[in-house]
């Protein structure tokens, strides 16, 4: 849900200042999103190659990601990130609960 998105307002605020950053939200349980670009439901692949674009790098050869969240969440966005060709090396995680 919205409520528990952390930093929601500073993220608003990173992006009004126009200083290239972007955000892009995917909220599995909510039927409703705050804005257009936002995502009702679970992560897809197109999301992240969208994020890749946004980085201005679509071969996302330069590309840091860092992914946080259960085990199983990590593995599926690892797993989509390698498809997209994001480097192993380029990819840090971070994971906790089951």
């Amino acid at each position: 849900a919205l409520a528990h998105v952390p930093l929601w307002d500073q993220l608003q605020a990173w992006e009004a200042d126009e200083g290239g950053f972007r955000c892009q939200l995917a909220l599995s349980r909510q039927a409703q999103v705050p804005r257009p670009r936002d995502r009702a439901g679970r992560l897809q692949l197109t999301d992240l190659a969208t994020a890749l674009q946004w980085l201005g790098d679509a071969s996302a050869q330069s590309a840091q990601v860092f992914v946080c969240g259960s085990n199983r969440f990590v593995e599926a966005v690892v797993t989509m990130l390698r498809s997209l060709n994001v480097p192993d090396g380029a990819v840090r995680t971070e994971r906790f609960g089951g």
